[in-house]
């Protein structure tokens, strides 16, 4: 992890619009490639003449404690791009409180002179006003980031050279100050790891030039800057909000386990933060793979504590389950969990109807054994004579599913006839040409 400290604290911000979320801009527009982001409905601003940046449907990647990676598109910058452009926050924010932002970066290139890309202004944004500003440059094969806090200061650098055509996540944090001139502190993360649940310790700069009067009364927007050492890539995920724990981890999954019965399987899980959480839609995947929903918990609210949680699906028949969690803030805003499987196992021998019956010219033919042995599946002509073996081996217990593909076979009746040390069923089925 990077770090500068100054007089702008970059951080990132996992939640949603919740109380004190102030923006999440994700570029979810489903606009086309190369659509300018003016026009693609998300309330940006040009504040400058000349060519703005454009939207892309492909969207950044990360570690997936960031909530806003992988979703929508992104915004694509390149030193072509000579035009500023602005989105408020949902409300302005007074030097009463502090700032946290994050966002994604993947840079291909950077310029060799210094170049401000991202920074934060007041309501009506212009570039007298910018602050807080996050500036790139090449620094040997990769390139290093900086920040400063207004016009007047200074930029403090990195010491990290970080590399091209990898996503980054920078986090901001901008301290009002009463007492001395405001300051901040940049964290920049790879991605390796998950995010920390709180953020980490810092010790800020003084600012040595005066601010007097240029220190903001309040900041209500968030700037891309266009130049011409603006440098090529993506950015995408921004966060703006008012406190750590709402960016990095609104709800924190610890554990999501699931326990088979004969008919019924039992989901646990359990959160060690929530912030803002509405609850959680219980998803199951059908037998094309797709995600449906089964139920719906609800959630603590706001917690620092432990919260246990449990679901249990029932009337289910033998065989492999899939299920996944959606976890949905106050604000509508939700994301998913990993995916865990688990599996009924059969009380019996059982050879089921194949299906589609009649069929032409594939058909699927489904077994459950109760125990692990040397099974045999086999398909028998008319004659009775075996036209293909569809498994002949050691199998676990459990359901097993095969296909047979009768394209080279004659319409008839035909038997799949399954085969165990102990036992032995037939089936027949109807191939129809």
């Amino acid at each position: 992890m990077g770090r500068i400290t100054l007089f702008l604290l970059v951080f990132v911000l996992i939640g949603s619009l919740a109380k004190g979320q102030l923006l999440v801009e994700n570029f979810d527009y489903g606009a086309s490639e190369g659509t300018s982001i003016l026009s693609v409905g998300g309330s940006w601003v040009a504040g400058t003449s000349g060519t703005e940046p454009n939207f892309t449907t492909s969207s950044l990647s990360f570690h997936t404690s960031y909530p806003s990676q992988g979703v929508g598109g992104a915004l694509k910058i390149t030193t072509n791009n000579t035009r500023d452009i602005y989105k408020n926050l949902q409300s302005a924010i007074t030097n009463s409180t502090d700032i946290y932002v994050s966002f994604l970066v993947n840079f291909q290139s950077t310029p060799t002179t210094e170049g401000y890309f991202l920074c934060l202004a007041p309501s009506v944004a212009t570039t007298a006003t910018y602050k807080c500003s996050v500036y790139v440059k090449q620094s040997g094969t990769g390139y290093i980031l900086g920040l400063t806090t207004s016009n007047a200061a200074g930029i403090i650098w990195e010491a990290t050279t970080y590399s091209y055509n990898q996503t980054y996540c920078v986090a901001v944090y901008y301290k009002f100050s009463t007492v001395v001139n405001d300051y901040a502190t940049m964290f920049v993360f790879d991605g390796s790891t998950s995010l920390p649940s709180s953020m980490p310790s810092y010790t800020p700069l003084e600012q040595t030039s005066s601010l007097t009067n240029e220190q903001p009364s309040e900041i209500g927007s968030i700037v891309i800057q266009s130049g011409a050492f603006t440098p090529t890539g993506y950015i995408d995920g921004i966060r703006v909000g008012t406190t750590w724990a709402q960016a990095p981890l609104p709800v924190e999954l610890t554990s999501f386990t699931a326990k088979a019965n004969p008919n019924s399987i039992i989901l646990n899980w359990s959160t060690a933060t929530e912030v803002e959480n509405y609850g959680f839609e219980i998803e199951r995947a059908t037998q094309n793979g797709e995600f449906q929903k089964i139920g719906f918990v609800s959630g603590a609210g706001n917690s620092n504590a432990t919260k246990d949680y449990t679901y249990t699906d029932t009337k289910l028949a033998t065989g492999k389950y899939s299920y996944r969690l959606k976890q949905m803030d106050i604000s509508g805003t939700y994301e998913y969990s990993n995916i865990i499987q688990t599996e009924i196992l059969p009380t019996k021998f059982e050879l089921m109807q194949n299906y589609p019956n009649p069929f032409n010219p594939s058909t699927t033919i489904s077994f459950a054994i109760a125990e692990g042995s040397q099974t045999r599946l086999e398909i028998l002509n008319p004659l009775g004579e075996s036209v293909a073996t569809l498994v002949d081996g050691n199998l676990h217990a459990g359901t097993h599913v095969y296909q047979w593909d009768g394209t080279r076979s004659p319409s008839g009746v035909y038997m799949a006839r399954l085969i165990t040390p102990t036992q032995s069923k037939t089936i027949k089925m109807l191939l129809v040409k």
